[in-house]
Order: structure tokens, then sequence, then C-alpha cells
């Protein structure tokens, strides 16, 4: 029986050249050579501007159901 599996490999770096970038890589070259149905994503937090940071201005909106919009 031949499953269809997917990965997501998430990156937080603010440095693409970084060890955890190079890892990350790694791990989808081997993973990609091992099992070529295997469906593999990478998120890079940093490329995405993510911001970490979950403040009371962010909670309060959270509890009333509200979308804050993004800052950056």
């Amino acid at each position: 029986m031949n499953h269809k599996r997917h990965s997501l490999v998430v990156v937080a770096h603010p440095s693409p050249k970084s060890l955890t970038a190079e890892l990350a890589k790694t791990f989808i070259t081997v993973l990609s050579t091992l099992s070529p149905n295997h469906t593999i994503d990478l998120l890079d937090l940093y490329a995405e501007n993510f911001d970490p940071v979950f403040s009371k201005e962010d909670f309060k909106a959270y509890n009333m159901n509200i979308t804050r919009p993004k800052t950056c």
C-alpha cells in the first residue's frame, strides 16, 4: 500500500545561510530522494515577517473575535 505523505519544515532564523537553514535544506533533499512520493513544504518564518509576540492588545482582540491588522 502506497500512502502519500506530506511534511511541513518550519525554520525561524534571521540568516538564510544559518545552520538551521542548511539542515532544513538537507533534510528536504534527503527525504525527497528517499521518498519521492512525499511532498514537502518549507516555511521560513523570518521570510514571512512572522511576529512571535502576542501582545495584550492581540489577546483582547482574540477574545473579542476581532482580526487585528498587521503592522509590518
